[in-house]
């Protein structure tokens, strides 16, 4: 029976084991294309400076406005909420 026992366990740390490192693989897999996708922005991004450039000073504006727009929304919504403020009667 003990004989037995150790063979399962066996069976099951080689499962793991096999488990384990079919995850380290797809691991190393990602890291080393995350790595490759690093240094091909690096250095698209120096041969293309001046228009990643002027590509951000057109963006900011256009970021600035929906966050002034979001702002005025919320502060719309906010004043209403309190213009229109339902009293709470107790009840007699």
């Amino acid at each position: 029976m003990h004989r037995l026992e150790s063979l399962c366990c066996r069976g099951r740390w080689k499962a793991w084991a096999t488990r384990q490192n079919r995850l380290w693989g797809i691991i190393m897999r990602l890291l080393i294309i995350w790595l490759v996708a690093i240094a091909l922005g690096v250095e698209n991004l120096a041969y293309f400076w001046k228009d990643f450039l002027s590509v951000l000073a057109g963006a900011i504006p256009l970021l600035l406005l929906m966050i002034g727009a979001l702002a005025v929304y919320l502060g719309f919504d906010e004043a209403k909420d309190k213009l229109f403020k339902k009293t709470k009667n107790p009840a007699v």
